[in-house]
């Protein structure tokens, strides 16, 4: 597991090539909050088949396959 220091070096890398990303609809009181407690905002991705939605590409791929049979 990586130390403090090392966790640090990766964000302030990571910050470097544009920043962390912050969902735009938040108020600044909110954003200030998130960033004086060092919480960033992280890409998620979603997978949707048939309405439903998935976070894990497998679990997508397994319902739709279910669906064919």
């Amino acid at each position: 597991m990586p130390s403090r220091s090392e966790k640090s070096y990766a964000a302030s890398q990571w910050e470097n090539e544009g920043g962390a990303m912050r969902p735009s609809t938040i108020g600044a009181d909110v954003g200030h909050k998130l960033a004086a407690h060092g919480i960033t905002a992280i890409p998620l991705t979603v997978y949707e088949w048939s309405g439903y939605r998935y976070t894990n590409a497998k679990d997508a791929i397994a319902a739709a396959e279910r669906n064919i049979r």
